[in-house]
């Protein structure tokens, strides 16, 4: 993963002490993230290519009174078989949380996948 816009992230929960890497590539985003079995963390990755995203949205909210506040990527695919078995999904979309100091790349990213949708 050497692309410019490359943000880290938390699943929600009850995944939120996994977490990994989005990054911004020529067809699509590319994921590198953790997932836990029984005693162990494996490490997979995933490519969501452009034409299979429908939507991405990037919120900032704060999901407590004394909490920080965090970044939400709202990621929507065109079909159920991109994000299967991703943790952090339901159905067709898949919720990512990143730092508040992140809102900015994130906001790229979410311009440049509408650009590319777009085309």
């Amino acid at each position: 993963m050497t692309e410019d816009v490359l943000i880290p992230f938390t699943f929600p929960e009850p995944h939120a002490k996994l977490g990994g890497l989005m990054a911004l590539s020529d067809d699509g985003l590319d994921l590198e993230y953790q997932t836990r079995s029984f005693f162990s963390v494996r490490e997979r990755s995933r490519k969501i290519p452009f034409h299979q995203i429908q939507d991405l949205r990037v919120r900032l909210v704060r999901p407590g009174w004394f909490r920080r506040k965090l970044v939400v990527i709202e990621i929507s695919t065109r079909s159920l078989q991109p994000l299967r078995g991703m943790p952090g999904t339901l159905r067709e979309k898949l919720w990512l949380w990143t730092q508040q100091e992140n809102l900015d790349r994130a906001r790229c990213l979410e311009q440049v996948t509408m650009l590319k949708l777009i085309e």
